[in-house]
């Protein structure tokens, strides 16, 4: 059984697990996944094949590790949020996003932080942390403008955690 088993509406926007989704969504975000403007910021850059997605997918509910949603807003796809690496003893998650880069909105970053912490707020993750490479200047902007704080630093990446509970 997955920790998120259900759709919820949370300010202004609707997130819903992958799980749940029908094909055409879980194809659309392929298409958005595999762009070259969001794959180029992935750990892993590589295309993924319709059925590699779709397994992946698929294998989701069973899983407790992690948590995969779209966040739309108004029947558009704003982007992707996912958790991973969740710890329920620690009450920790590593964090991820995408936006639909075709999406004219501002402050879209702001709304996936948002609905990633609801997310985690509802699963009883307490802390949160990410990986953003050093030249996403636009990211870590965005991180620390929400209260995330860094942790250590590479020749590649910045490691940075949110206590969510306080």
């Amino acid at each position: 059984m997955s920790l998120l088993d259900c759709s919820f509406t949370s300010n202004g926007v609707t997130i819903t697990p992958f799980h749940l989704l029908e094909e055409d969504w879980l194809l659309e975000i392929l298409r958005i996944r595999n762009d070259e403007r969001v794959r180029f910021w992935m750990d892993d850059q590589k295309i993924i094949s319709r059925e590699d997605h779709l397994t992946f997918c698929r294998s989701l509910p069973d899983r407790q590790d992690v948590i995969y949603c779209i966040v739309e807003s108004e029947k558009t796809l704003v982007g992707v949020v996912y958790l991973t690496e969740i710890d329920t003893d620690l009450s920790t998650a590593e964090l991820g996003l995408y936006r639909d880069p075709d999406l004219k909105k501002k402050n879209v970053g702001v709304t996936l932080m948002a609905s990633l912490e609801t997310i985690a707020r509802r699963t009883g993750i307490k802390m949160l942390r990410l990986r953003v490479r050093i030249e996403n200047t636009r990211a870590i902007d965005l991180y620390r403008r929400v209260g995330y704080v860094e942790m250590k630093r590479s020749d590649v990446f910045i490691q940075m955690k949110k206590d969510i509970m306080s």
